[in-house]
């Protein structure tokens, strides 16, 4: 999922600094302030394809807990000692284009979802 458009594209949310740490200028400018300026209505796909491909993976990973479900697992209990109380878990493997792909992340994310009970 982490080179997939979907997820690259995701980031578009995030201001031009956080681009900027990952030594990237933001699309939409270095002054872009995120979520609350974007239009999604105003890209066409091929720009939003265009925006995806000039995502640094270190910005994805920054943003999506990933890896095996023991490094997820692993995330998520780093960020439970650092004080999250609350956590929605959701999977982006639905959002795949390839159905096969798609699939393979059931259980991989099941894996995930028992896993965080014994946190």
């Amino acid at each position: 999922m982490v080179e997939s458009d979907i997820a690259k594209v995701f980031t578009l949310n995030c201001g031009g600094a956080a681009w900027a740490r990952h030594g990237a200028d933001h699309p939409l400018g270095s002054d872009f302030a995120g979520l609350q300026d974007l239009i999604p209505q105003l890209i066409d796909e091929q720009t939003a394809l265009g925006y995806a491909a000039k995502v640094p993976r270190s910005l994805v990973e920054e943003l999506f807990a990933v890896g095996t479900p023991d490094e997820v697992i692993g995330q998520l209990a780093e960020f439970r000692d650092h004080g999250m109380r609350y956590l929605v878990v959701g999977t982006a493997g639905a959002i795949q284009p390839s159905l096969r792909k798609s699939a393979a992340t059931t259980a991989p994310y099941v894996k995930v979802v028992r896993g965080l009970r014994k946190l």
